[in-house]
């Protein structure tokens, strides 16, 4: 997706953030032409009402946040982008966005009940399958898909966007 495509979709960009990005912090896949993997996130923002929260699960810099109108927490995924040296990359700042700098499974195990109103997202995140467990024990609303593999949702709105994922 690019930055044309994500304001079509009603998206709120900073490009003066984005801007120069990719020539400055190599390891951030950023840049006005391709926005980190935003397009996983365009079929599922609409059906995510504004009083919901979303909890992305391994966001990265979080520049999706501006896809959803909600409140957005980027969980990191330094489990999976390195080691004790791994330095979180800079964030992308929104307005309704919050960054959390922790593992994906120490979050999860540090939060086992979520408020109400909260959907549990996760795309793209390689090696996915070892959270899987744990998602499907802990109830609530959650979708995770991947490129090329079947989406999977629970709860009410996490299955309705499980839905859409597997059809866009």
């Amino acid at each position: 997706m690019d930055a044309d495509e994500y304001t079509a979709l009603g998206g709120r960009l900073d490009m003066a953030q984005i801007d120069g990005w990719y020539g400055r912090f190599e390891d951030i896949e950023i840049d006005p032409t391709f926005l980190c993997l935003t397009d996983l996130y365009a079929a599922a923002a609409p059906l995510v009402p504004a009083d919901w929260t979303v909890v992305d699960l391994g966001g990265y810099v979080g520049v999706q946040a501006g896809l959803f109108a909600g409140r957005y927490v980027d969980v990191d995924c330094y489990d999976l982008c390195g080691g004790a040296d791994y330095t979180p990359p800079r964030r992308y700042r929104a307005g309704n966005a919050v960054h959390v700098v922790s593992d994906i499974a120490s979050w999860l195990g540090a939060n086992p009940r979520l408020p109400r109103r909260t959907l549990l997202l996760m795309s793209g995140v390689p090696r996915y399958e070892r959270f899987m467990d744990g998602l499907r024990a802990r109830g609530g609303d959650w979708a995770v898909w991947y490129p090329g593999r079947p989406a999977e949702g629970h709860g009410p709105l996490g299955s309705a966007i499980a839905a859409v994922r597997r059809d866009a």
